[in-house]
Protein backbone atom coordinates (compact mmCIF):
# COMPACT_ATOMS: atom_id res chain seq x y z
CA UNK A 1 0.00 0.00 0.00
CA UNK A 2 1.26 3.50 -0.82
CA UNK A 3 0.31 6.34 1.52
CA UNK A 4 -1.67 9.29 0.19
CA UNK A 5 -1.53 12.94 1.21
CA UNK A 6 -4.56 12.68 3.49
CA UNK A 7 -2.87 10.05 5.66
CA UNK A 8 -0.82 12.95 7.01
CA UNK A 9 -3.84 15.01 8.12
CA UNK A 10 -3.98 13.71 11.70
CA UNK A 11 -0.35 13.99 12.73
CA UNK A 12 2.51 11.55 12.88
CA UNK A 13 1.42 9.60 15.96
CA UNK A 14 -2.08 8.92 14.64
CA UNK A 15 -0.78 8.13 11.16
CA UNK A 16 1.69 5.61 12.56
CA UNK A 17 -0.98 3.90 14.66
CA UNK A 18 -3.23 3.52 11.60
CA UNK A 19 -0.52 2.22 9.29
CA UNK A 20 0.85 -0.14 11.96
CA UNK A 21 -2.61 -1.69 12.23
CA UNK A 22 -2.62 -2.58 8.53
CA UNK A 23 -1.65 -6.16 7.77
CA UNK A 24 0.42 -5.27 4.73
CA UNK A 25 3.51 -3.30 3.75
CA UNK A 26 3.04 0.48 3.75
CA UNK A 27 5.41 2.18 1.31
CA UNK A 28 6.65 5.73 0.78
CA UNK A 29 9.97 6.18 -0.98
CA UNK A 30 10.04 9.99 -0.99
CA UNK A 31 9.32 10.58 2.72
CA UNK A 32 12.53 10.94 4.75
CA UNK A 33 13.61 12.06 8.20
CA UNK A 34 15.46 15.37 8.19
CA UNK A 35 17.95 14.10 10.79
CA UNK A 36 19.18 11.40 8.42
CA UNK A 37 17.79 8.50 10.45
CA UNK A 38 16.02 5.60 8.67
CA UNK A 39 12.88 6.80 6.85
CA UNK A 40 9.45 6.44 8.46
CA UNK A 41 8.32 3.87 5.87
CA UNK A 42 10.16 1.51 3.53
CA UNK A 43 10.62 2.64 -0.06
CA UNK A 44 9.76 -0.68 -1.67
CA UNK A 45 8.88 -4.31 -1.13
CA UNK A 46 9.50 -7.44 -3.17
CA UNK A 47 6.46 -9.45 -4.24
CA UNK A 48 6.88 -12.94 -5.69
CA UNK A 49 4.02 -14.62 -7.56
CA UNK A 50 4.20 -17.73 -9.75
CA UNK A 51 7.95 -17.49 -10.13
CA UNK A 52 7.87 -13.77 -10.97
CA UNK A 53 9.66 -11.26 -8.76
CA UNK A 54 8.28 -7.72 -8.70
CA UNK A 55 9.78 -4.71 -6.97
CA UNK A 56 6.92 -2.47 -5.79
CA UNK A 57 7.83 1.14 -4.93
CA UNK A 58 5.47 3.60 -3.21
CA UNK A 59 5.36 7.39 -3.76
CA UNK A 60 3.21 10.24 -2.45
CA UNK A 61 2.81 13.68 -4.00
CA UNK A 62 5.69 15.91 -2.93
CA UNK A 63 3.38 18.88 -2.41
CA UNK A 64 1.83 17.13 0.61
CA UNK A 65 3.97 19.52 2.67
CA UNK A 66 1.76 22.47 1.70
CA UNK A 67 -1.48 20.54 2.21
CA UNK A 68 -0.86 19.63 5.86
CA UNK A 69 -0.22 21.66 9.01
CA UNK A 70 3.49 22.32 9.44
CA UNK A 71 3.63 20.91 12.99
CA UNK A 72 2.24 17.58 11.76
CA UNK A 73 5.30 17.14 9.53
CA UNK A 74 8.01 18.19 11.95
CA UNK A 75 11.18 16.23 11.22
CA UNK A 76 9.88 14.89 7.90
CA UNK A 77 10.69 15.96 4.37
CA UNK A 78 9.18 15.05 1.00
CA UNK A 79 11.73 14.52 -1.74
CA UNK A 80 10.95 15.22 -5.40
CA UNK A 81 9.54 12.05 -6.97
CA UNK A 82 12.23 11.48 -9.58
CA UNK A 83 15.00 12.20 -7.08
CA UNK A 84 13.58 9.71 -4.60
CA UNK A 85 13.21 7.01 -7.25
CA UNK A 86 16.75 7.54 -8.50
CA UNK A 87 17.93 7.13 -4.89
CA UNK A 88 15.98 3.89 -4.49
CA UNK A 89 16.83 2.10 -7.73
CA UNK A 90 20.42 1.16 -6.74
CA UNK A 91 19.05 -0.57 -3.61
CA UNK A 92 16.54 -2.72 -5.50
CA UNK A 93 17.74 -6.32 -6.04
CA UNK A 94 19.15 -6.88 -9.51
CA UNK A 95 17.23 -10.12 -10.03
CA UNK A 96 13.76 -8.53 -10.16
CA UNK A 97 11.67 -9.13 -13.27
CA UNK A 98 9.64 -5.89 -13.23
CA UNK A 99 9.47 -2.53 -11.47
CA UNK A 100 5.97 -1.51 -10.37
CA UNK A 101 5.12 1.91 -8.96
CA UNK A 102 2.30 2.48 -6.47
CA UNK A 103 1.94 6.22 -6.95
CA UNK A 104 -0.24 8.79 -5.24
CA UNK A 105 0.88 11.65 -7.48
CA UNK A 106 -1.78 11.92 -10.25
CA UNK A 107 -1.89 10.82 -13.87
CA UNK A 108 -0.06 13.88 -15.22
CA UNK A 109 2.86 13.31 -12.84
CA UNK A 110 2.78 9.57 -13.63
CA UNK A 111 3.29 10.39 -17.31
CA UNK A 112 6.16 12.71 -16.51
CA UNK A 113 7.81 10.10 -14.29
CA UNK A 114 7.84 7.29 -16.86
CA UNK A 115 9.43 9.64 -19.38
CA UNK A 116 12.09 10.58 -16.85
CA UNK A 117 12.70 7.04 -15.53
CA UNK A 118 12.25 4.49 -18.34
CA UNK A 119 13.07 1.58 -16.00
CA UNK A 120 9.46 1.64 -14.76
CA UNK A 121 7.34 -1.23 -16.10
CA UNK A 122 3.91 -0.37 -14.64
CA UNK A 123 2.24 2.41 -12.65
CA UNK A 124 -0.80 1.85 -10.45
CA UNK A 125 -1.77 5.41 -9.63
CA UNK A 126 -3.94 7.63 -7.49
CA UNK A 127 -4.36 11.21 -6.20
CA UNK A 128 -5.95 12.76 -9.31
CA UNK A 129 -9.17 10.76 -8.71
CA UNK A 130 -9.11 9.60 -12.32
CA UNK A 131 -11.21 6.53 -13.17
CA UNK A 132 -9.20 5.25 -16.11
CA UNK A 133 -11.54 2.90 -17.96
CA UNK A 134 -8.70 1.78 -20.22
CA UNK A 135 -4.97 1.45 -19.77
CA UNK A 136 -3.08 4.65 -20.57
CA UNK A 137 0.33 4.16 -22.17
CA UNK A 138 3.14 6.67 -21.83
CA UNK A 139 6.52 5.82 -23.31
CA UNK A 140 5.08 2.30 -23.76
CA UNK A 141 4.55 2.02 -19.99
CA UNK A 142 1.02 1.13 -18.79
CA UNK A 143 -0.67 3.43 -16.28
CA UNK A 144 -3.90 2.52 -14.47
CA UNK A 145 -6.03 4.25 -11.82
CA UNK A 146 -9.38 3.37 -10.24
CA UNK A 147 -10.82 6.76 -9.37
CA UNK A 148 -11.41 7.66 -5.72
CA UNK A 149 -13.41 7.01 -2.54
CA UNK A 150 -13.91 3.32 -3.32
CA UNK A 151 -16.06 4.06 -6.35
CA UNK A 152 -14.34 1.33 -8.35
CA UNK A 153 -12.28 -1.77 -7.89
CA UNK A 154 -9.50 -1.91 -10.45
CA UNK A 155 -8.87 -5.42 -11.78
CA UNK A 156 -5.52 -5.81 -13.51
CA UNK A 157 -3.98 -8.94 -15.00
CA UNK A 158 -0.38 -8.81 -16.16
CA UNK A 159 2.02 -11.26 -17.77
CA UNK A 160 5.73 -10.97 -17.12
CA UNK A 161 8.31 -12.63 -19.36
CA UNK A 162 11.12 -13.59 -16.99
CA UNK A 163 13.52 -14.16 -19.88
CA UNK A 164 13.22 -10.64 -21.23
CA UNK A 165 11.98 -8.99 -17.98
CA UNK A 166 9.11 -7.46 -19.96
CA UNK A 167 5.59 -6.80 -18.68
CA UNK A 168 2.35 -6.92 -20.66
CA UNK A 169 -1.17 -6.04 -19.53
CA UNK A 170 -3.47 -8.94 -20.43
CA UNK A 171 -6.68 -7.55 -18.92
CA UNK A 172 -7.78 -4.41 -17.11
CA UNK A 173 -11.20 -3.11 -16.13
CA UNK A 174 -12.98 -1.20 -13.39
CA UNK A 175 -15.79 -2.77 -11.37
CA UNK A 176 -18.18 -0.18 -9.94
CA UNK A 177 -19.18 -0.27 -6.29
CA UNK A 178 -22.80 0.91 -6.19
CA UNK A 179 -26.15 0.11 -4.59
CA UNK A 180 -26.73 -2.78 -6.98
CA UNK A 181 -24.02 -4.78 -5.21
CA UNK A 182 -25.03 -7.04 -2.31
CA UNK A 183 -24.25 -5.67 1.15
CA UNK A 184 -22.06 -7.72 3.44
CA UNK A 185 -24.31 -8.41 6.46
CA UNK A 186 -21.67 -7.77 9.12
CA UNK A 187 -20.37 -4.61 7.44
CA UNK A 188 -23.96 -3.44 6.91
CA UNK A 189 -24.66 -3.67 10.65
CA UNK A 190 -21.66 -1.49 11.45
CA UNK A 191 -22.62 1.13 8.86
CA UNK A 192 -26.26 1.18 9.96
CA UNK A 193 -25.31 1.69 13.61
CA UNK A 194 -23.44 4.89 12.72
CA UNK A 195 -26.06 5.97 10.18
CA UNK A 196 -28.85 5.69 12.75
CA UNK A 197 -26.90 7.89 15.13
CA UNK A 198 -26.24 10.53 12.46
CA UNK A 199 -29.68 10.72 10.80
CA UNK A 200 -31.32 13.09 13.32
CA UNK A 201 -28.25 15.33 13.27
CA UNK A 202 -28.10 15.52 9.48
CA UNK A 203 -31.87 16.05 9.21
CA UNK A 204 -31.80 19.15 11.43
CA UNK A 205 -32.24 22.40 9.50
CA UNK A 206 -29.63 24.97 10.46
CA UNK A 207 -29.68 27.61 7.71
CA UNK A 208 -31.02 28.63 4.30
CA UNK A 209 -28.72 29.52 1.40
CA UNK A 210 -29.69 31.17 -1.86
CA UNK A 211 -26.69 30.03 -3.93
CA UNK A 212 -24.76 26.81 -4.31
CA UNK A 213 -21.90 26.60 -1.80
CA UNK A 214 -19.40 24.86 -4.02
CA UNK A 215 -16.71 22.45 -2.89
CA UNK A 216 -14.72 23.14 -6.07
CA UNK A 217 -11.63 25.37 -5.79
CA UNK A 218 -11.04 28.41 -7.92
CA UNK A 219 -8.28 28.10 -10.55
CA UNK A 220 -4.78 28.00 -9.00
CA UNK A 221 -6.22 27.80 -5.49
CA UNK A 222 -6.98 25.21 -2.84
CA UNK A 223 -9.67 27.41 -1.26
CA UNK A 224 -13.31 26.47 -1.84
CA UNK A 225 -16.48 28.33 -0.82
CA UNK A 226 -17.57 25.34 1.27
CA UNK A 227 -14.18 25.04 2.94
CA UNK A 228 -14.12 28.76 3.73
CA UNK A 229 -17.64 28.56 5.19
CA UNK A 230 -16.69 25.67 7.47
CA UNK A 231 -13.52 27.50 8.55
CA UNK A 232 -15.57 30.59 9.42
CA UNK A 233 -17.93 28.46 11.50
CA UNK A 234 -15.01 27.03 13.49
CA UNK A 235 -13.67 30.52 14.10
Amino acid sequence: VAVGNHEFNWGQKRMRSLTDAMKTDVLCANLVNTDGSPPPYPAFTIVERNGVKLAVVGMVTADTARRVQVEDLEGWEFLPIETALRNVLPTVPEDIDSLVMLNHIGVKADRELVNAVPEIDLIVGGHSHTPLQEVVYENETPIVQAGCYGQFLGVLEIEVDTDTDSLEVKDYHLEAFDHSMPVDPEAGKIVEAYAAELRPILAREVAHVTDVVSNKPAPDSYDTPLGNLISDVFR
